[in-house]
Formats: structure tokens, C-alpha cells, sequence
């Protein structure tokens, strides 16, 4: 007799905590880039990430976790992939705010 394997539920929670993560760092990088890319701004990352619990938060979420997201991509059904989408379509509106120049 062969026995019938269940799928395991992987689910998109460290997919969605990495995409909130890298929106986090994209934003707070394109506003430093405004006036063009300096030594400072890599500081400015360190000393945000020190002093910003909300962004220190983000990005620990996006890393703790992460080696589950190649499992978690390949199991992707159409809801999580919406729900992703969304997650990333969300993040447009602070994306063209860090892009445009301040008047």
C-alpha cells in the first residue's frame, strides 16, 4: 500500500514580510537619492535603523524568516498572488511621494 502524502500549507506570510520590507528600504532610499548618492547616505541607513523602531521592525521581519520564501513562492496559488500584488500595489503611492522633488 502506498500512503498519500498531504500538501503542507506553506502559506505567504515571510513573502509578504519581505515585500514590506524592501518597500520600507526602497522609499526611505529613493528620498535620500533626491540630492544624488553620498557616503552619508549609507550612514543615514544605519542610524535609521538604530533609532526607527517602526523601520528596525520591517526589516528584521523581511530577513527573520526568508529562507522560507523560495517554498513559499513555489506552493503560490492565484489568492496569494493577488494578495501580493496588492501588497506591492500598495506601496505606489509612498513610492511616487519619495520620487517626486520637494518644492
Amino acid at each position: 500500500m502506498t500512503e498519500k502524502k498531504e500538501k503542507e500549507v506553506v502559506g505567504i506570510q515571510e513573502t509578504r514580510e519581505a515585500v514590506k520590507g524592501a518597500g520600507v528600504l526602497l522609499i526611505f532610499i529613493l528620498k535620500r537619492l533626491k540630492d544624488g548618492a553620498g557616503v552619508d547616505d549609507a550612514m543615514a541607513i544605519f542610524s535609521k535603523f538604530q533609532t526607527d523602531e517602526e523601520f528596525k521592525a520591517a526589516l528584521t521581519e523581511a530577513y527573520v524568516g526568508a529562507d522560507k520564501i523560495g517554498s513559499e513562492v513555489k506552493d503560490i496559488d492565484l489568492l496569494e498572488g493577488v494578495t501580493l500584488g496588492k501588497d506591492v500595489f500598495d506601496l505606489i503611492p509612498q513610492i511616487i511621494e519619495a520620487l517626486q522633488k520637494e518644492k
